[in-house]
Formats: C-alpha cells, structure tokens, sequence
C-alpha cells in the first residue's frame, strides 16, 4: 500500500499531536489562569469561518492589543464544526463543553463563541452579550464594540480603564469606523 502525503501527516499529526480533550485543556488553562491571577478565555472557532481568524488576529497579536488580552487571560482555542478531510482538527469534547457554557455552535449561538473563566474557573461572562443576547462574535458593529467592552469591565477587573479604551479604539479601526 502506498500512502499519500496527506495521509503521513494525518498519521504523524494523531502520533505526535494528538489534540488534548476540550476539558482537559480548560483544567489545565484555569490552573495556570490561578497561579498567574488572569482569567481564562477559551474561544471556538473553525479554519473556514473568516470572522474566527479576525478574532484570531486580534487576540494572538502580541505586539497590540492583543498583547492586553493575553496579560489578563489564559487564551484556549478550540477547533469545532470542520468537515472532511479537516475534522481530524476538531478537539474532542469541544461542542459539549460549548454546550454546557451556553453556547449553541450548531444553532443559533454560532461561530466565533467565547466564554471567559475567573481564576477559580466558575464562567464570568461569553459572548452572548449583546443586549438581545444574541452572539457578539468577532466585534465590529457598534453595538458589538460596546458589548465586548461591557463583557471586559465584567470579566477583568484587572484591566485599567486605559487599557479597555486601546481595545476599543482598536475594535473600532478594525470594524471599518473612524
């Protein structure tokens, strides 16, 4: 049998990769979240969906602002709802723990979701946090800069009024707004 390349990746990714259950990953975030005093932030998202890489963008800059959300959170990314042949990317247990946080991925919550853990790793806050409680997703409307900004104030209480208003002005920018 000859194997494609494709498939020695697959092979080497399950051998050497193999993703860590959703839960465990949380664990392991809140423990490191509790000896650094931050939060945790564990975001859902999926190769395909282009609102998850802005998102992505927006959190893992460590130069910006994302370099602000990083020092008041342990940030989890966890792959959901891919499709052949890239489902080997989804994390195992993510869509339950989605589902127990109150997000509906499937349904009407969509993606990107998030939700934020204090220390003790009782939730805080997720993004629905609209004031229709519909999903803010990656934050570009108005409305959706605002409620991320809420979501902030009740969720780092760490985080200086300065630093919320660089996140702001950045989501700001990005969504196209002077």
């Amino acid at each position: 049998m000859r194997w494609s390349a494709r498939q020695i990746h697959f092979l080497h990714f399950q051998q050497f990769n193999a993703p860590v259950e959703a839960h465990q990953q949380i664990r392991d975030a809140v423990a490191k979240a509790k000896a650094q005093q931050k939060g945790v932030l564990v975001k859902f998202s999926a190769s395909w969906c282009g609102p998850c890489h802005a998102f992505d963008r927006f959190l893992y800059d460590t130069t910006g602002v994302g370099a602000i959300m990083q020092k008041h959170f342990v940030i989890v990314g966890l792959t959901v709802l891919e499709n052949a042949p890239n489902d080997v990317l989804n994390i195992p247990g993510a869509l339950q723990l989605a589902t127990e946080m109150g997000g509906n991925l499937e349904g009407d919550t969509g993606i990107p979701y998030f939700f934020m853990l204090n220390a003790s790793g009782q939730k805080s806050g997720d993004s629905r946090s609209m004031p229709d409680k519909s999903n803010i997703g990656d934050p570009e409307t108005l409305v959706e800069v605002v409620s991320f900004d809420r979501l902030l104030q009740q969720t780092a209480p760490k985080m200086t009024t300065a630093e919320r208003a660089r996140v702001k002005a950045f989501l700001d920018k990005a969504g196209g707004r002077p």
